[in-house]
């Protein structure tokens, strides 16, 4: 249904935007005082199976949110970089013009939409070493983490967020990089954690992140009972009753964080 959905918008003239105007500031709102529900959302991946087209735009779009406001966007930026997250891949091609193209066919932008189309431009132009905005910087930091993240599905989320800080992929920003690094943080919320206490070995899965100095370095964690099902949070930043030992593939693990 996301497929026809996309095929939709590619054959329809007037589709207005309004909708997904709404939708996208409804979640701005919320991510302000619920960033982590959002990006364990954006982390959502079935164990062996890539997500579809639809769902990473929706994933780039809350991780652009999320991010936008963690380095302090203004709100009309945030909806600007959410909205070229969500209509970006429309006509494939690596010329920017074609890129960019079916967004003159909406309606809905109102006065987004020369700053909407000029950063998805401007993204596409990057890769074929043209100048970019800082915003569509961004978004092709926050689509290459997401195309790492369809690529290899067994590979940790800490790991993931590691080979992007290392600069191991060419053609995004350095710097923007790093504070994307920062903002997941070195055990990304989602990622899948193996703890040492009480003299036995745990799995946890990383739900939040304090609001504090060690708030990433020693996340909050839903530990994992028998059966991969749900137990007790534990908040490692207060709590020495655990030490991360290492991260885990939930694809290896055979885990479904939809399910937990």
């Amino acid at each position: 249904r996301e497929d026809d959905d996309e095929n939709d918008m590619n054959s329809k003239k007037e589709i207005s935007l309004l909708p997904i105007r709404r939708s996208l500031q409804l979640i701005i709102d919320n991510m302000r005082q619920h960033n982590g529900i959002y990006q364990m959302l954006s982390a959502i991946r079935e164990p062996n199976q890539s997500r579809s087209k639809a769902q990473t735009k929706v994933a780039v779009a809350i991780d652009s949110i999320g991010f936008g406001i963690f380095i302090g966007l203004k709100s009309t930026d945030i909806m600007n970089l959410a909205l070229a997250a969500i209509l970006s891949g429309l006509q494939p091609s690596e010329d920017p013009l074609t890129n960019v193209d079916p967004l003159f066919s909406f309606s809905g932008l109102g006065m987004s939409a020369p700053h909407v189309i000029l950063t998805l431009f401007e993204s596409r132009g990057s890769r074929l070493g043209m100048g970019g905005n800082p915003i569509s910087k961004v978004l092709m930091v926050i689509e290459m983490y997401h195309k790492l993240l369809n690529k290899n599905l067994k590979t940790p989320l800490p790991e993931l967020i590691y080979h992007l800080a290392q600069g191991k992929e060419e053609g995004i920003d350095p710097s923007i990089v790093k504070f994307f690094a920062r903002y997941k943080g070195p055990f990304p919320i989602g990622s899948l954690l193996e703890l040492d206490g009480d003299g036995q070995k745990k799995k946890a899965i990383v739900v939040a992140h304090s609001d504090n100095e060690l708030g990433k370095q020693r996340p909050t964690v839903m530990l994992l009972k028998k059966g991969n099902r749900p137990g007790k949070n534990i908040h490692l930043a207060s709590d020495s009753t655990y030490q991360i030992s290492s991260s885990l593939s939930v694809s290896t693990e055979n885990i479904r964080l939809s399910d937990l």
